[in-house]
């Protein structure tokens, strides 16, 4: 079996559902997981390691790797700098056949079911979205992130990402997504969606981007299920659960109604909107009218937060980089239909 690792900084106070993420990821002892963080006293738990670093440290290593002074003052640029990781990071992925990148805003089924030895075999690059990425750990796949000053392309120049405070996303489709699809081996699932689930953090509900489906998921003794649900979350009587890797749960404040010792007892949970509970979902689980009022608030959020970064770091520094996205964007969704 070949092996894996996945590495995830994460700077300041860890999320009240991180333990969560971290009772399934424990459920995947085949694949290795490094959480490098500011947080100390942490001690390793079956295959999660933890190792200790501030920002400053992070920020000096990829500096050497890029070979010039990056810009990372606050903890989410760190994002650009995920594809760095297998060379910024080489005594942790050494042993490794494959090196990944995954975010703590995951939960995980098999993820062996999904990433077998023969995907691995026949492809360079595993997935395209940030939140999940595996690499092969060879010059070629961690020197990939270069290739983006290649003229031929349209990706995001990394030496114009790392210079600029803004996120640019250069970890997945305004960068490494297309340096992947141009120039090697990948296994994708977005437009599919048969593996890895995501959906708009800017609903109140779990709708898919490519599909429109409405969903909740159920994890069960270290795997995960989708069900498929209607417009106000009452789940579907004669829809199938379909198996999945991960489900990726981003920016939402998810209660969480259960201990871990209640969750050690059942050994089940399920994962609705804004939500995690023991119990299956009966009924209607939102209304219209709060489905309404939770897009306004992320409405509202998102422009107070555009207002705070334009106020740091400047509208003269934003105008090239909201006009080189902008041109990328456009690009991917004549190319490839999305976004």
């Amino acid at each position: 079996m070949k092996k894996i690792c996945l590495l995830t900084v994460w700077m300041g106070k860890l999320p009240d559902s991180f333990w969560l993420w971290l009772t399934t990821a424990k459920r995947n002892p085949t694949v290795d997981f490094y959480l490098i963080t500011d947080n100390e006293g942490l001690e390793q738990e079956g295959n999660v390691h933890f190792v200790n670093m501030t920002l400053e440290n992070v920020r000096e290593r990829f500096g050497k790797v890029a070979g010039f002074p990056v810009k990372l003052k606050v903890p989410y640029k760190i994002c650009d700098y995920k594809p760095l990781f297998g060379k910024a990071f080489p005594e942790i992925v050494k042993p490794y056949e494959f090196w990944g990148h995954c975010d703590i805003d995951l939960l995980f089924g098999d993820i062996r079911k999904f990433i077998t030895d023969e995907v691995l075999k026949q492809n360079d690059k595993i997935l395209d979205s940030g939140w999940f990425i595996l690499y092969r750990n060879c010059e070629t796949m961690n020197n990939l992130f270069k290739r983006s000053m290649d003229k031929d392309n349209m990706a995001y120049p990394y030496k114009n990402a790392f210079r600029s405070q803004f996120a640019c996303y250069f970890d997945e489709y305004m960068g490494m997504s297309i340096l992947g699809w141009k120039y090697c081996k990948v296994f994708r699932d977005q437009l599919e969606e048969k593996v890895a689930q995501d959906f708009s953090w800017q609903r109140l509900n779990f709708q898919s981007y490519i599909s429109g489906e409405n969903f909740v998921f159920h994890w069960k003794d270290g795997r995960l299920y989708r069900h498929v649900c209607d417009e106000r979350g009452r789940l579907l009587p004669k829809s199938k659960p379909a198996e999945y890797m991960l489900v990726h749960i981003q920016k939402r404040k998810m209660e969480i109604t259960f201990s871990k010792e209640e969750l050690s007892e059942k050994n089940e949970f399920w994962i609705v909107p804004n939500r995690y509970q023991l119990e299956k979902p009966e009924g209607e689980l939102y209304s219209v009218f709060q489905q309404q009022e939770y897009a306004k608030l992320i409405r509202r959020q998102d422009r107070q937060r555009s207002i705070r970064n334009l106020k740091s770091y400047g509208i003269i520094d934003y105008i090239p980089h909201f006009i080189r996205s902008r041109k990328i964007r456009k690009w991917i969704i004549k190319k490839k239909k999305f976004f």
